[in-house]
């Protein structure tokens, strides 16, 4: 799936700053470093569907290439908040068990240098 991101960005011109999906009954985070050091997260937010699935094993773990890294997971409801401005992108996953609610993890990109702050 990253060569055919890979190559629709290349043929656009154009690359993102983070990728945004959903699939998996939980979330997952991924950081990707590019060829020109930048790094983007990938986010899996699968997290308010029927019900929830075990998190894969092992986080720290990189491809073979090592340009990605599994960096953070976890098997809960919840949803992801993103919010925008001219220097920086932030994400925040919020876990979400019964009406309680409490942040796990909040990651910021810095745009102007590809790199989490």
């Amino acid at each position: 799936m990253l060569k055919d991101i890979d190559d629709c960005c290349t043929a656009a011109g154009i690359w993102p700053h983070a990728v945004l999906s959903a699939h998996s009954h939980n979330y997952q985070r991924y950081m990707r470093t590019l060829s020109n050091n930048r790094v983007m997260p990938y986010f899996i937010v699968g997290t308010g569907g029927i019900g929830t699935q075990n998190i894969p094993a092992p986080i720290g773990a990189k491809s073979a290439d090592g340009s990605v890294r599994f960096s953070n997971a976890i098997e809960s409801y919840g949803f992801l908040t993103t919010s925008a401005s001219k220097d920086h992108l932030t994400f925040t996953f919020t876990a979400a068990v019964d009406t309680h609610r409490s942040i796990f993890e909040t990651i910021t990109v810095d745009l102007a240098t590809g790199q989490q702050i």
